[in-house]
């Protein structure tokens, strides 16, 4: 059976320096941005903004949306990632995973220079596309997310 997954992710720059976490997975650590799957019951943004505070206790607000990506992963497996790029609230409070992430073991700033040396480490290739189309001034408005509410009319 295909799967999709809709994930979100976030690009939080400060002085040329961008905060990733590192992933354990399935084939070892990865960096990645913070990011992770859209819950039911929230929308898109909802789940951007909650995914940084889960990955990095910081709490973020995001402006722009970057992109939208489509990837096959396997020949079962999609994932469409909704990047974007945003500010925090505290630039003075240090990322870190919350405590009751266990997925997640470190979050921290890092150079554009050191995320190209780690792209082998990479949770996936969106990972460094992202950061190239932030830096490429990609910058969408928020509101062309839009979140249509559940209603209890039955479509059959």
């Amino acid at each position: 059976m295909h799967q999709v997954h809709i994930t979100v992710a976030a690009i939080i720059e400060r002085n040329q320096r961008f905060i990733l976490v590192t992933d354990k997975t399935k084939s070892g650590l990865k960096l990645n941005q913070p990011a992770g799957h859209v819950e039911i019951g929230e929308n898109i943004i909802e789940a951007v903004v909650r995914e940084v505070a889960e990955e990095t206790s910081l709490h973020f607000i995001p402006e722009y949306l970057v992109g939208v990506y489509h990837f096959q992963a396997t020949n079962n497996t999609t994932y469409i990632r909704f990047c974007f790029s945003g500010s925090l609230n505290d630039y003075n409070k240090q990322p870190c995973p919350s405590p009751g992430d266990e997925d997640v073991i470190e979050a921290k700033w890092y150079t554009l220079n050191e995320i190209q040396n780690q792209v082998p480490n990479h949770r996936s290739k969106i990972v460094l596309r992202c950061i190239q189309d932030y830096l490429a001034g990609n910058k969408f408005p928020l509101d062309v997310v839009i979140n249509i509410p559940a209603t209890n009319i039955s479509l059959n």
